[in-house]
């Protein structure tokens, strides 16, 4: 995994948000990573004001990961690559970052907990943009222009008939 690279476009894209608005940042990982300053990358999301989760998916066992045509990914051995789900790293990063650790399942349990973490952290305000809402009207023109096709289709039958 590239968490730095992951954490900085999510920098990037919440910093480009208004400056009054919350930013909560999820990130999904196994928590196979290897990487040099991450936690000074992690302090400076604090820094910004970017809270970040973090959601753990994988297994404690560890699987191998489908490739192509489903046959697992080998690396440069040969031998067959493991994703193993790192729960204490992926924990020690929520909480740098002040936010929690959820592990996946295939419920919607994780989802939920997320979302109930953050609707006590983030405070909604009501917008006061307008939003245009634009309606396909496309379908009169096109029944029109079929009007017009049958109209053309049966007057050139019927000039084949007589």
């Amino acid at each position: 995994s590239r968490l730095s690279q992951a954490l900085n476009s999510g920098k990037r894209l919440l910093l480009s948000q208004p400056q009054e608005n919350d930013k909560v940042m999820l990130l999904i990982s196994d928590g196979d990573y290897d990487e040099e300053g991450l936690e000074s990358l992690i302090e400076g999301l604090k820094h910004e004001g970017i809270d970040l989760y973090v959601l753990g998916v994988g297994s404690l066992d560890g699987a191998s990961i489908p490739g192509v045509d489903s046959r697992p990914i080998r690396d440069l051995k040969g031998h067959v690559v493991l994703s193993k789900l790192d729960e204490p790293g992926l924990m020690a990063i929520a909480k740098l970052g002040r936010g929690q650790y959820y592990r996946a399942n295939y419920l919607d349990q994780d989802t939920k907990q997320f979302l109930s973490a953050i609707k006590n952290t983030v405070q909604i305000r009501p917008s006061s943009d307008r939003v245009r809402v634009w309606e396909n009207q496309f379908i009169w023109p096109l029944m029109a222009v079929l009007l017009l096709l049958l109209y053309r289709f049966f007057q050139q039958r019927r000039g084949q008939t007589t």
